[in-house]
């Protein structure tokens, strides 16, 4: 959760970083997808990262393949006008794919977007949770 609040901003919140990090990796630094296309803990690909920047060599670098996960992000945000289900469901099958369904979320990404979404969701709840703890011990004599 540290790492991805580092790279947090306004639209893309620590909850939806650590959510899609989970999500595509189980939070393994060192995922590789089956076909070898995507890699690390944000699960990049090639595309993707000439997109942001990020060269190879530090793809398996999580600090790096996280900062370069928010930067996607962020790009699908502003190209989608802000759209959370149609950002992720470009994260998850691209960009080209979503425009072929006509800017609807395509059937096959259905299950991951709602999964990204209630998982950010949960660590929201977390969050919320253990900063009331935390404000309750603090209060303790």
């Amino acid at each position: 959760i540290n790492l991805c609040r580092k790279y947090s901003s306004k639209r893309i919140t620590t909850e939806l970083l650590t959510a899609v990090a989970l999500t595509e990796s189980s939070g393994n630094p060192d995922a590789l997808s089956p076909d070898g296309e995507c890699r690390g803990l944000f699960q990049l690909s090639d595309m993707a990262c000439i997109d942001v920047g990020l060269s190879s060599e530090w793809i398996f670098d999580p600090d790096s393949n996280a900062a370069a996960a928010a930067r996607y992000l962020e790009i699908l945000f502003a190209h989608f006008n802000g759209n959370e289900r149609l950002s992720l469901a470009a994260y998850n099958s691209g960009m080209g794919t979503v425009h072929r369904f006509h800017n609807r979320v395509p059937p096959f990404t259905e299950q991951y977007v709602d999964l990204v979404i209630h998982r950010r969701d949960e660590i929201a709840q977390y969050l919320k949770r253990k900063e009331v703890i935390r404000r309750q011990i603090k209060q303790c004599p």
